[in-house]
């Protein structure tokens, strides 16, 4: 039996029409039948977040990068470096 895959998405953004459009589209897919079972879809959207609870979304990933930082060909590394390239945007 094979595994099934976990995906997390997180969004947000300056562009509130983005974010309800985006809202909409990845909700489809986070529901769709066709991916049930093979993929588990966390969605988080920091744009209906508490201040504080996106505050301490992007401490934990900054911590997260400075535990992991020494080790630069991990895969976690780079992807949590890439994720906080994304933090001011």
């Amino acid at each position: 039996m094979k595994k099934e895959e976990n995906s997390v998405i997180i969004y947000g953004g300056k562009d509130k029409e983005w974010v309800q459009q985006f809202t909409k589209h990845v909700g489809a897919l986070a529901n769709d039948t066709t991916i049930k079972g093979k993929t588990s879809i966390d969605v988080f959207c920091l744009e209906s977040q508490q201040p504080c609870v996106v505050n301490n979304f992007w401490k934990k990933v900054e911590s997260l990068f400075v535990t992991k930082m020494h080790e630069k060909n991990n895969t976690v590394t780079q992807q949590v470096e890439k994720l906080l390239s994304y933090k001011n945007e």
